[in-house]
């Protein structure tokens, strides 16, 4: 006697291991691919930098990494669903290496929420989205490993940082981090050279600070 297997899609997708796949589908549509030229794309021309973004308000405005932006004159965002939009920088702090960029279509869009970086916890489940290698959003997932680290560059010095086993590679800079809850705890910024699995992101309490101080 041979019995059909019925397999329950909505207990499976429902089932507590499965928790990446409901957080995705509330923020994949809220991030965005970054590409910034050197001049008006065309023929030939190639991206200079490519990078990620995430919305931060309803108008429009999405928040970043400067180094992704830089000085270049041309920047375009490209959502999930293939949606494209040119985009002009309206802030931006090298030293801190973040930078606000914004869409003038009329369209209104969904900003993620934001939650705290000061009480995330040392081995806590977080999720960074991102654009690596300019292959599309892309999903990893991983534990805070260090905070309250502090780097400095020759450009940039970065206080508050979370660090994260989170596969991050070139193209994640200014995608979010994410807690379980789906809240922005921090901003992926950087990979350390020569060592595996080790990121950092500029956590979210004092990028709030920053923001607040802007009018938007």
């Amino acid at each position: 006697m041979h019995h059909r297997l019925i397999v329950n899609k909505r207990s499976t997708l429902s089932h507590p291991v499965n928790y990446v796949v409901r957080i995705v589908d509330r923020v994949k549509n809220s991030v965005v691919s970054i590409q910034s030229f050197r001049s008006t794309p065309g023929g030939s021309d190639q991206p200079e930098n490519i990078g990620t973004g995430f919305i931060i308000h309803p108008d429009g405005y999405f928040l970043t990494s400067e180094h992704v932006i830089g000085s270049s004159p041309y920047v375009r965002i490209r959502f999930i669903d293939g949606r494209e939009y040119t985009v002009k920088r309206v802030w931006a702090d090298r030293k801190r290496d973040l930078c606000i960029v914004k869409s003038h279509t009329l369209s209104r869009f969904s900003p993620l929420p934001l939650g705290s970086s000061s009480q995330s916890k040392l081995g806590e489940i977080v999720i960074a989205v991102g654009n690596p290698l300019d292959l599309g959003q892309s999903i990893t997932a991983g534990i805070i490993s260090g905070k309250k680290r502090s780097i400095r560059t020759e450009d940039a010095s970065y206080q508050d940082l979370l660090q994260t086993d989170c596969a991050i590679n070139p193209g994640n800079s200014g995608g979010p981090l994410l807690n379980i809850k789906g809240e922005v705890i921090a901003v992926n910024s950087f990979i350390a050279q020569d060592y595996q699995r080790i990121g950092f992101a500029i956590g979210i309490d004092g990028i709030k600070k920053v923001l607040s101080k802007i009018k938007i």
